[in-house]
């Protein structure tokens, strides 16, 4: 919320996540700021989460939004379900709202790689483990009702660097992209 208020000061902010703590932990963060809110949801159920009351509250599908999944599909294991919750979420955005992700990825450094096992390891039994995409699959899950933006699902660190710090470092473990809602037609949202 703060990154955004640097662009609009009046930027509405809804946090979405599955863990009761961080919710929490946020809600604390956020409190006594009207236009901020964090509520528990499962991304697997996009709908609970378009129709919760904090949520409509604070965002008005009708206009154009900015929603970011921020390391968040690759704790959704099943590839139709990652698929299913995007579809949705991308269903009920206005053309002109933008979908941001980030994602680890398979397509890492030997050092990258290690640090990941190791983080897989520590969610393997929890409800929400770690399940690697390549950019290939990160494309598919995404559905035609967004639109890509140029340079497309890269390493994060190629995301539109800034000139001056662009390097010759190995390609991090994280891929990153944006897209953009292109299509006039979308469900309600009730």
């Amino acid at each position: 919320h703060e990154t955004a208020r640097e662009t609009d000061p009046t930027a509405r902010v809804v946090y979405v996540d599955i863990d009761p703590v961080a919710v929490e932990q946020a809600e604390s963060m956020l409190a006594g700021d009207p236009n901020a809110r964090a509520v528990r949801g499962d991304l697997r159920e996009p709908e609970q989460i378009l129709t919760d009351p904090a949520v409509t509250a604070l965002l008005d599908f009708s206009a154009p939004v900015a929603v970011l999944l921020g390391y968040v599909l690759q704790h959704i294991p099943d590839d139709a379900d990652a698929a299913a919750a995007v579809s949705r979420i991308s269903a009920a955005l206005s053309p002109g709202s933008f979908l941001a992700l980030s994602h680890w990825t398979p397509e890492a450094t030997v050092e990258g790689l290690h640090q990941q096992s190791a983080a897989c390891q520590l969610y393997q039994d929890t409800p929400t483990p770690i399940v690697l995409r390549t950019a290939d699959q990160l494309t598919a899950l995404l559905n035609h009702a967004v639109e890509l933006l140029p340079p497309g699902i890269v390493s994060a660190n190629q995301w539109r660097p800034d000139p001056e710090e662009i390097n010759d470092q190995p390609s991090p473990t994280v891929l990153a992209a944006i897209a953009r809602r292109r299509h006039a037609t979308r469900p309600t949202v009730a």
